[in-house]
């Protein structure tokens, strides 16, 4: 009777051991599968400020785009309501060619303070035709033409007046840049 109950115990013992690994290798499964960020997900990953200058490398001093605008509050959506205030830009292709590639750095002073912070996006998927305009937003809406930013930025935290220089640039075209001006307080979020 000694050694049936032995046998038992071992045989329940494995079971529980061959539980434990299944149940071990399906949440390490599960796991994997979801640390793969979403398109959603992706938009609101961090972004870090830059500590080490402008990254964009381009020579070129043909101009085949232009900023036509910057804004860094008082934001509306392409039927004009009201959105939450965030750094926009519109650019125009005035080349014949389709461009691609685009990089933005943006630098963000506190006026009051004189802290900066800086950042640099590659923005993907953004294509502008000939002739063509088109809206770059930094609000982490992930939308078509809107790009991750850093909430935890000078431009959110802090609430003194701020200077936006933002730099724009595509291959084979000369960079182009635009100041904006944010009045203090911080930005406003739509009701």
């Amino acid at each position: 009777m000694n050694r049936k109950k032995l046998l038992i115990i071992a045989v329940v013992v494995v079971f529980i051991a061959m539980a434990v690994i299944i149940i071990t290798q399906v949440k390490g499964t599960k796991t994997a599968v979801d640390s793969q960020p979403s398109a959603a997900s992706k938009s609101q990953q961090s972004v870090l400020p830059i500590t080490s200058g402008n990254p964009i490398v381009n020579t070129a001093t043909q101009k085949g785009f232009e900023i036509v605008s910057g804004i860094a509050e008082n934001n509306v959506d392409a039927s004009g309501k009201v959105v939450n205030d965030h750094i926009e830009i519109k650019i125009k292709n005035t080349s014949g060619k389709v461009q691609s590639n685009f990089e933005v750095f943006y630098t963000i002073k506190d006026i009051t303070t004189n802290q900066t912070d800086a950042y640099y996006s590659k923005l993907t998927n953004f294509v502008l035709a000939a002739g063509e305009s088109k809206s770059i937003h930094f609000d982490n809406t992930g939308q078509a033409g809107h790009y991750a930013e850093n909430k935890y930025s000078l431009y959110h935290t802090s609430p003194n007046q701020m200077r936006i220089n933002v730099s724009v640039s595509t291959p084979g075209y000369a960079i182009q840049s635009i100041d904006i001006h944010k009045d203090a307080g911080k930005p406003e979020k739509v009701d």
